[in-house]
């Protein structure tokens, strides 16, 4: 039986790059088997994403470039074969599932590439709503694509490739905006498409430790150049000597070795198996932990502080850390507020309180939502002081986007107010509340406004520098700092992902900012309400032409 794909020494080039440089993918050969659930592996940067480009056409088509090699996916030749005669066979789920989108509610998004491939309409109607079902959208069917959260749309991305039904399913960091159930419940759902279905998967992903038992092959990537293919077993194994950073958490603990267990029930059932149990281990120097705390969804949580070096992280706490409190059940709609914050607690190593005049930013009785619905955060109280890093976590669809969106004025709330410095952010502009706190949302692609990297970094020190030798020593300390030189005559939207480098060059602007917020740092922030149709923004209109243009063409 023929492989379902078959990829002859595959080697590719974006346009724009200088020809002295190494190609973004150098002589990867493989073949997949229908059935097949195949995790892609490999630093930021690597080709993950040019690879699976290449498996449904877009690479070379779409990009342009020098291409060499050979890629057949289920028979045809992806250099003489267009995307949509691909589109059947083969769906992609690319990293910034925004860029995807085209249509304006969850339901005509699912069903627009059925009808663009000429499926029967009843059909439609039974496809679109299989995939509402299996990926728990139903709820959000009539929902206008611009109101969902990162992950929501992720979800809706995915959904409309799997009414497509294809043969080949490839994935681009699936589960980068996924809360962990939801992204548990994701993969979970992908290994039965898989088993029940024959589709072959190939899974491009960061987060190993969520998908490696659920593999049954790795290919690992480095430099462009595929370096391993094997079983995630024997992938662990090689992981161990010589990147131990890919390794599940609970992998390394038995690392190095053969045989390691890839998930907590694998290596409970070893040290089972050996006569032993799992212990706490003893360090010395370590006290005993407190037993832990029933927490009801209206009592605080304590949110622990190591005093050098401000982090705050929702956990127990125990003497000589600062506490925070968080009141009520944020993330609910019309639930009770919440408030976050630090404060001091007795014990070694506490600190004098600090004056609220020192509050970097004040959430006052904030309530935000989209009306007419009901608000969807009320009674927000937040105290940050300058050097804390917060983590603000929640479910997908909980608010956390919309709430950081109102820090610097890109949203208006709808009751109490924000403060920067003591300073009302609704008295200010946007562009000046800015200049003391940035944002970057989950798709960093949505802020690039020029066609290189070098001349977008150039673009953002001149909007917030002064000309003479200290931008031009803030460009360098950028370059050097982030690994940029080699990027800087690239085009960002075409860097590894918008998910990965982008990002990236984006902290440029915050190295200059007082405070930065960041919602999931893989993609953007909710963005403003668009127009149904058509999009008016050029970045609207590009995302429209690239999905056209792979559905007819």
């Amino acid at each position: 039986m023929a492989p379902l794909v078959s990829v002859e020494h595959l080697s590719y080039r974006y346009p724009g790059s200088p020809p002295e440089a190494r190609p973004d993918v150098r002589h990867v050969s493989f073949t997949l088997e229908p059935g097949e659930v195949v995790l892609l592996l490999g630093r930021s940067g690597c080709g993950k994403s040019t690879v699976l480009r290449a498996l449904n056409g877009l690479v070379p088509h779409f990009y342009g470039g020098t291409f060499a090699g050979r890629v057949l996916v289920n028979g045809k030749d992806t250099r003489s074969t267009r995307p949509r005669d691909l589109g059947r066979v083969v769906g992609l789920v690319f990293q910034d599932p925004e860029s995807q989108a085209v249509m304006t509610t969850v339901e005509r998004e699912i069903a627009f590439g059925l009808e663009n491939t000429g499926t029967p309409v009843a059909a439609i109607g039974r496809l679109v709503e299989e995939s509402l079902v299996a990926l728990g959208l139903s709820h959000l069917r009539r929902a206008p694509l611009s109101t969902l959260s990162g992950g929501e749309l992720q979800k809706v991305a995915l959904a409309a490739v799997l009414a497509m039904q294809p043969q080949l399913l490839l994935l681009d960091e699936p589960t980068s905006q996924l809360d962990p159930v939801s992204a548990e419940e994701l993969l979970s759902a992908l290994r039965r498409l898989s088993e029940d279905t024959g589709t072959t998967i190939v899974l491009a992903e960061h987060r190993v430790d969520r998908c490696l038992h659920l593999a049954g092959r790795v290919l690992f990537m480095e430099n462009g150049c595929l370096v391993l293919d094997t079983t995630p077993t024997d992938f662990a194994s090689w992981a161990a000597e010589h990147h131990i950073d890919f390794l599940p958490p609970v992998t390394r603990l038995f690392a190095p070795g053969t045989g390691l267990p890839l998930t907590v029930r694998d290596a409970r059932l070893a040290m089972n198996h050996a006569g032993r149990r799992f212990v706490l281990p003893r360090l010395p120097g370590a006290h005993p932990v407190e037993a832990p705390v029933s927490v009801s969804p209206k009592r605080a949580l304590p949110v622990s502080s190591k005093p050098d070096d401000e982090s705050l992280s929702v956990g127990l706490s125990g003497g000589g850390r600062k506490d925070a409190g968080t009141r009520g059940g944020a993330g609910t709609r019309g639930g009770a507020g919440t408030r976050m914050g630090a404060s001091t607690k007795g014990g070694a190593g506490r600190r004098a309180p600090v004056p609220s005049s020192c509050h970097l930013l004040q959430v006052n009785r904030l309530a935000v939502g989209y009306p007419p619905d009901p608000p969807l955060l009320e009674d927000i109280e937040i105290e940050l002081r300058s050097g804390e890093i917060v983590a603000l976590l929640g479910e997908n669809g909980c608010g956390k986007s919309t709430l950081i969106s109102h820090f610097n004025g890109l949203r208006k709330p709808l009751a109490g107010e924000v403060l920067i410095d003591g300073r009302r952010v609704s008295a200010m502009s946007v562009a000046e509340a800015a200049r003391s706190c940035a944002v970057l949302g989950q798709n960093p692609g949505d802020y690039f406004v020029r066609d290189t990297l070098g001349e977008e970094l150039d673009y953002s020190l001149k909007l917030h520098t002064e000309p003479g030798p200290e931008r031009e020593h803030l460009r360098e300390a950028v370059i050097a700092d982030l690994g940029l030189e080699s990027l800087l005559p690239r085009n960002p939207r075409d860097l590894s992902g918008v998910s990965a480098r982008a990002p990236r060059s984006l902290c440029s602007r915050a190295r200059i900012h007082r405070s930065w917020s960041s919602t999931s740092p893989r993609a953007g922030s909710t963005p403003p309400p668009r127009p149904d149709w058509p999009p008016s923004s050029p970045a609207g209109r590009r995302r429209v032409w690239a999905c056209w243009w792979s559905l007819t063409t």
